[in-house]
């Protein structure tokens, strides 16, 4: 085989990849739980990660120079550890930037296999009824083919496997209305929770009482990230401040910061089913759960929380806005038909 012919059965197997991918809707490859906690777009990544150190060593090899660093830090030599590093490093970038870094980093490696010399030897061997590609420049071997025969090999049923459970949740899920009201109640709650906050002078914002979680401020800070991981843990993407949190924000850039939180939760409670499995792995564990026990948790730790900060407030003597159901109803009549007469 010379490279001309290498080249175009490795361009097919580029347009089936490019197909595949631009079947799948982009929400759907940031969804947690493809493998692992991997994503779609996390997988593509990580393909990705290794090709670039593929395409660099096939540049250097034809000009005699030394095998270029890799792109991770020289000091990772496992493969679980170099691929724990390019999914901490890639999950938190849009899915645009990931697959559009994938489709560059395969014609740079095109363009490397371009510039080899005519009598570069190309070898094919067959296993399993596929034929694998190698590339010798004199001590060197490289598997041409490596980006597509791992995706066939060690991603692609995985794949396919998700796709093909998550579209039958996909097409039959409606969003159920208490839940999204519930989590409308949540938001507009921790606002108004919020809004008699900004008011408050810094003594008052560091008190406390007992049996909360501690003081007025720290308690919001508390509120405001939870929700923020609890969305990460369900769409493996979490909302991300205009600020440090080690910098200690004001309330109101926390304020405006939780107004995308909120926005962000009630987009997954209407696109997420709460039986969608969220995946979790910490300190050599893992566990798996349904969505809906997040759900559940951003109201019970919501009203948790507000109750801790109302109850300070009213310790020092500072009125307290209604959060509870009744406040809402009022905030919100045309929500729940309300109809006020007299007897």
């Amino acid at each position: 085989m010379n490279k001309n012919e290498l080249l175009r059965k490795l361009q097919d197997e580029y347009q089936t990849w490019r197909a595949f991918l631009d079947e799948i809707d982009p929400a759907r490859m940031e969804a947690p739980g493809v493998a692992g906690l991997w994503s779609i777009k996390d997988i593509v990544a990580h393909l990705t990660g290794w090709q670039r150190r593929l395409t660099g060593r096939l540049l250097a090899a034809p000009r005699g120079e030394p095998e270029p660093p890799p792109p991770w830090p020289a000091h990772l030599h496992s493969e679980d550890d170099i691929n724990a590093w390019l999914y901490e490093s890639n999950r938190q970038r849009p899915v645009q930037d990931i697959v559009g870094e994938s489709h560059q980093v395969i014609q740079q490696f095109f363009s490397a296999i371009e510039a080899l010399p005519e009598d570069a030897q190309i070898d094919t061997e067959h296993h399993d009824g596929r034929d694998f590609y190698l590339l010798r420049l004199g001590e060197q071997e490289f598997v041409a083919g490596e980006f597509f025969d791992h995706f066939h090999d060690d991603h692609e049923p995985g794949i396919r496997a998700w796709l093909a459970r998550t579209q039958k949740d996909a097409t039959t899920f409606q969003p159920e209305p208490t839940l999204v009201e519930l989590i409308r109640y949540n938001n507009w709650a921790n606002a108004q929770i919020l809004a008699a906050c900004k008011e408050l002078t810094a003594d008052q914002l560091g008190a406390t009482a007992p049996g909360t979680y501690g003081s007025i401020y720290d308690t919001l800070v508390h509120m405001i990230r939870a929700e923020a991981d609890y969305i990460g843990r369900i769409t493996g993407r979490r909302p991300q401040p205009p600020f440090k949190w080690e910098d200690r924000p004001t309330v109101a850039d926390m304020s405006a910061f939780a107004g995308q939180v909120a926005t962000a939760l009630l987009d997954v409670v209407q696109r997420v089913p709460p039986t969608q499995m969220v995946h979790e792995e910490e300190d050599g564990l893992t566990m798996d759960y349904q969505a809906q026990h997040l759900f559940i948790q951003v109201i019970n730790h919501g009203i948790e929380h507000r109750t801790n900060i109302t109850t300070i407030l009213a310790g020092l003597g500072v009125a307290t806005p209604e959060v509870d159901g009744w406040g809402y109803l009022f905030a919100h009549p045309e929500r729940f038909a309300l109809q006020e007469g007299r007897l």
